[in-house]
C-alpha cells in the first residue's frame, strides 16, 4: 500500500527520538511559567503530586474543576480513550469535545451515510473522474497521490477544488481555485446540473429539501460567491454528470470555516444526487477508520453528565469559567498552544498561579513550557499500539522497535499507576500496557484478534475493498441516504445548505439565505460567530465555526516580546507560499525563516534543564554531557508544520486523516 516509501514526518523521525528536546525523565516546574526551567525528580514523586492536586481539586470545587486535554489523529486503540478515559470518567473531570479537527465532516458523513466504508486507495485508478475537494495529499497524504496519478495514466480526469495552486493542482484538468468559505455554493451549483432521479427516489430522503436549497445557486450566482468563473463550474458539473465512475475525495480543510458543516454536506451528497455509487471507484472517499466496527468495551465506566468542553475554547475556559473553575488542566497527546485557536488567550490562562497543568508528552512542546509537572511518555517506536489506516481499511499491530529512551512511559502505565493512586481502578482491570494489550486483543471483533495475535492481517467486517451500494450501505436506520436531516436544519444559523458571507468582506454580501432562514436570523444573530449553547456544545450544522477574531494559531504572526520568536517567520512563510505554493517554494522560505530564528536566539543565552535530556546518545554518536545539560528555550524539528507558531514538535497534534 505504501509502495516502500514514507512520509517525510516519520522518516526524520529519529531527530525527534534522540533529538535534544525529548522528555527524557520526570519534571517539576522551579521558576516562573512560561520560563522553561525545571527540576528532576522520580516518577513516583511527580505522580503522588498530580494525585494530589487532583484530590485537592476535586475536594475543594468538584471533578468537572479538572480538564483532561488531548487529542491524537495519530494514536491508536492503545495509546487513547482506554485507561484514561475510564480514569477521567470515573473520577468526575470535565469531558472534552475533541473538535478541533474532522468535526464537521464526520457528523456530515454519519447524517448523510452513518459513515458507510468509502472507496480506498487501491480503487482510485478505476476512476474516470476524481475531485480532489478540500485535500491536499502531496502534503498530508502521500500514499495516495501514486494512485490518483495511475487513475490519471488510465484516462481519467483530475479535478482540484482549493485557494491554493497545490502540486496535484498544477497537474489537474481543471482548478477551482475558490475563495475560502465559499465551497458549499460551488457544490449546490454542481448539484444543479444534473441529478440521478431514479436513485433519488429508490435510495434517499430529503431530496426535495436539498433541491429547494441548491436551485438559487446558478452556476453564474456560485461563481461570484467564490471568485471564480461560472464556465469552470459548468465544466465540472459536466464532467460530472457524463462520467462513470466518478469519485469525490472529501478533505477536512473545506470544513474550518463558518460554512464548514454546510459544505461538508454539499460536497458529500454529490454522489447521491448523482448517482454514482454502484461502481468499483464511484463515489466518496473519506477516512475509513470507523470501518472495524470497535466500539472499545474495554472502558469499564459509564460517560458522566459532566461539563462538556469544547476544546477549541480552551483559552475561555482556562479564564472565563468559574462554575467551577478549571483548576487542574492535564494535557497529554497534544500541544494546544501550536494547534488551538485563540493562541494569546490560551497562554493568558497557563500563566495562571492558580492553574496546576500537567503536561505528558514526548519532547517539551510550547505547551509543556508553562507546565507545573512534565512527565515523558513514549513514542510509537518504543511501545505496543494497534494502528487504523484512514484511507485503506487496514488493521495492525504495532510492536516496539527500540529501547525506550530515559524514563518515559507509555499512555497506559502512567493513566494505570494515577488511576491505582486515586483508587478509581478495579483489582482485575488492567493497569499498564501489556495488561491493556492482552485486554484489547480479547475484546476485538470477531477474529481479528485471533489474526493479530498469529500475525495474520485480519479482514474487515466490508472487506478490504468495499464498493458502495453493492457491498455496502448506508448504516441510517432506513439504509437510505438522509439528504435533509431535520435536527441539522433546525440548528444551524442560517438552515442546512444555506451560505453566511464572510462579514468583514464588502464584496462577499450575498444574500444567500433560503427563506425560512431569513425569518430565523434574528433570533440567531445574538450568538455571533463562534458562541455555544448550554454546556459547551455546539450546534451541529455550523459544527465549528471560529470565534470573530479568534484565528487559528497557525495563521498567525506570533508576538515575538511574548513568545521569544521573530513575527516575520510566519509573516515571510506566508508571503513565499502566496508567491508561489510549490513545495519548493515553501521551504526556501523555511529555511530562511529558521535562520532567522537561530540569529536571534544567537546572543539569548540557553535555559537550564536539570538533566531532563542528561546522558542519552544520539544516532550521530554524540553525547549530552551529564553534569550540567541545557537544552535551547525553543528548538526547530523537521516535522514542525513551517506556519505553527511554536518551533517545538507536538505529540499526535492532528496527524493526517
Amino acid at each position: 500500500m505504501t509502495g516502500g516509501f514514507i512520509c517525510a514526518k516519520v522518516r526524520k523521525f529519529g531527530e525527534v527520538v534522540y533529538g535534544e528536546d525529548r522528555l527524557r525523565y520526570p519534571a517539576v516546574r522551579k521558576g516562573r511559567k512560561g520560563d522553561g526551567k525545571f527540576k528532576r525528580v522520580t516518577w513516583d514523586e511527580a505522580l503522588e503530586l498530580v494525585a494530589g492536586k487532583m484530590r485537592a481539586a476535586k475536594a475543594s470545587h468538584g471533578g468537572a474543576s479538572i480538564l483532561p486535554y488531548s487529542y491524537g489523529g495519530s494514536n491508536g486503540l492503545l495509546t487513547q480513550d482506554n485507561i484514561d478515559a475510564q480514569l477521567w470518567r470515573r473520577f468526575g473531570t470535565s469531558r472534552l469535545a475533541r473538535t478541533v479537527c474532522a468535526a464537521p465532516t464526520s457528523a456530515a458523513n454519519m447524517a448523510l451515510y452513518g459513515k458507510m466504508p468509502s472507496v480506498t486507495y487501491q480503487d482510485y485508478p478505476e476512476a474516470r473522474l476524481i475531485i480532489l475537494w478540500g485535500v491536499n495529499p502531496s502534503a498530508s497524504g502521500i500514499h495516495l497521490v501514486p494512485y490518483v496519478r495511475e487513475a490519471q495514466a488510465r484516462g481519467a480526469k483530475l479535478v482540484v477544488v482549493d485557494p491554493r495552486s497545490t502540486p496535484l493542482a498544477r497537474a489537474a484538468d481543471v482548478h477551482l481555485a475558490v475563495k475560502p468559505g465559499t465551497d458549499v455554493t460551488v457544490a449546490l451549483a454542481i448539484h444543479n446540473g444534473f441529478a440521478d432521479e431514479t436513485f433519488l427516489r429508490d435510495h434517499t430522503r430529503g431530496a426535495d429539501r436539498l433541491r429547494e436549497r441548491a436551485e438559487r445557486w446558478t452556476f453564474a450566482h456560485a461563481a461570484e460567491a467564490a471568485g471564480i468563473e461560472a464556465a469552470a463550474i459548468e465544466q465540472v458539473a459536466r464532467l460530472y454528470a457524463e462520467s462513470s465512475p466518478a469519485l469525490v475525495r472529501c478533505g477536512w480543510g473545506l470544513e474550518r470555516n463558518r460554512n464548514g458543516g454546510n459544505a461538508a454536506m454539499a460536497v458529500l451528497s454529490l454522489p447521491a444526487v448523482g448517482g454514482k455509487f454502484g461502481v468499483r471507484g464511484g463515489g466518496y472517499s473519506m477516512s475509513n477508520s470507523a470501518s472495524w466496527k470497535i466500539e472499545r468495551p474495554w472502558i469499564a465506566a459509564d460517560e458522566p453528565a459532566t461539563r462538556l468542553v469544547n476544546m477549541n475554547h480552551l483559552g475561555r475556559a482556562l479564564t472565563d469559567y468559574n462554575d467551577p473553575p478549571v483548576d487542574v488542566l492535564f494535557v497529554y497527546n497534544c500541544n494546544p498552544v501550536a494547534t488551538v485557536p485563540d493562541q494569546h488567550h490560551i497562554v493568558r490562562g497557563l500563566q495562571r498561579e492558580d492553574l496546576f497543568t500537567v503536561v505528558f508528552d514526548q519532547v517539551m512542546t510550547d505547551t509543556a513550557f508553562y507546565a507545573d509537572v512534565v512527565l515523558p511518555a513514549t513514542t510509537f517506536l518504543e511501545g505496543y499500539d494497534f494502528a487504523k489506516a484512514y484511507g485503506p481499511i487496514h488493521l495492525s499491530l504495532a510492536r516496539p522497535v527500540i529501547d525506550v529512551v530515559g524514563e518515559a512511559r507509555s499512555n497506559a502505565d502512567v493513566f494505570g499507576d494515577l488511576a491505582a493512586r486515586l483508587e478509581v481502578l478495579g483489582d482485575s482491570e488492567p493497569i499498564g500496557e501489556l495488561d491493556l494489550l492482552v485486554k484489547v486483543l480479547d475484546s476485538l471483533p470477531g477474529s481479528v484478534g485471533a489474526d493479530l495475535r498469529s500475525d495474520v492481517a485480519p479482514t474487515a467486517p466490508c472487506g478490504p475493498a468495499p464498493v458502495q451500494f453493492v457491498d455496502v450501505f448506508p448504516n441510517t436506520p432506513d439504509g437510505k441516504v438522509n439528504l435533509f436531516p431535520a435536527e441539522y436544519d433546525t440548528e444551524a444559523p442560517l438552515g442546512l445548505y444555506a451560505f453566511q458571507p464572510d462579514p468583514e468582506r464588502a464584496d462577499d454580501q450575498l444574500d444567500a439565505r433560503p427563506a425560512a432562514a431569513a425569518r430565523r436570523q434574528a433570533g440567531h444573530a445574538s450568538r455571533g460567530c463562534g458562541h455555544t449553547r448550554a454546556g459547551g456544545r455546539r450546534s451541529r450544522a455550523d459544527f465549528q465555526r471560529p470565534r470573530r477574531g479568534a484565528l487559528p494559531a497557525s495563521s498567525r504572526a506570533v508576538d515575538p516580546a511574548r513568545h521569544g520568536e521573530p513575527a516575520e517567520r510566519t509573516v515571510a512563510a506566508q508571503h513565499a507560499q502566496r508567491r508561489d505554493g510549490d513545495s519548493a517554494g515553501s521551504r526556501d522560505a523555511d529555511r530562511y525563516c529558521r535562520r532567522r530564528v537561530l540569529q536571534r536566539r544567537a546572543g539569548a543565552g540557553r535555559v537550564p534543564c536539570d538533566g531532563l535530556a542528561a546522558g542519552i546518545t544520539s544516532p550521530a554518536g554524540g553525547r549530552t554531557p551529564a553534569g550540567a545539560p541545557t537544552l535551547p528555550r525553543r528548538r526547530s524539528l523537521p516535522c514542525v508544520s513551517r506556519r505553527a507558531p511554536g518551533l517545538l514538535s507536538a505529540r499526535a497534534s492532528g496527524g493526517t486523516r
